[in-house]
């Protein structure tokens, strides 16, 4: 995930983060992570106030690309140029960097991409554990799927580990895609 974040931070100006530190950050002031795959089947990554999704809450981060690994990094972004310029939320067409450099969406790239693809994914705090959650992925496949773990990538690493992907053959799959 570290190289996807290098190109993408070359790509929409070089801002210098960790992304456990600003996920960490972000999660700390009660925003959630929101993950889903859209109509062209592209990996979206909101990032709003509230650990419910709802089109009407305020966006905080934006990023949309090929993988979800993508999206992510694009949203940390926006979410952090957002902040830098002290808007409270913004529309996507405020930052086109969300989109720029989209890479044509692909079979599944990694689990945690997978999951994205399938159904939404959520990451928040809650008290003092972070939780990771989809829609699917449960017992039964088709049922919610909801983790904690002390740390955001933990709690990601759980939830992929987790998961129940009803025969699907992704144990060749990396946790995380860490590739261009």
């Amino acid at each position: 995930m570290s190289f996807e974040l290098d190109r993408i931070r070359g790509e929409v100006g070089g801002m210098d983060f960790t992304i456990e530190d600003a996920v960490k950050s972000l999660l700390a002031k009660g925003h959630a992570i929101h993950g889903y795959s859209s109509g062209n089947n592209e990996r979206v990554i909101k990032i709003l106030d509230s650990a419910r999704y709802s089109e009407s809450t305020p966006l905080l981060g934006y990023g949309v690309d090929g993988t979800a690994e993508r999206a992510l990094g694009k949203a940390l972004l926006t979410y952090g140029m957002r902040e830098q310029q002290k808007i409270d939320a913004f529309t996507v067409k405020q930052f086109p960097e969300a989109a720029q450099g989209a890479i044509a969406p692909g079979r599944d790239n990694s689990k945690f991409d997978h999951i994205v693809r399938i159904g939404d994914f959520a990451l928040f705090r809650e008290g003092d554990a972070v939780v990771a959650a989809s829609s699917y992925g449960g017992e039964s496949g088709l049922s919610p799927l909801r983790v904690q773990a002390h740390a955001p990538l933990a709690a990601i690493a759980l939830l992929v580990e987790s998961y129940n992907y009803m025969g699907l053959r992704v144990g060749h799959l990396p946790t995380l895609c860490t590739r261009g």
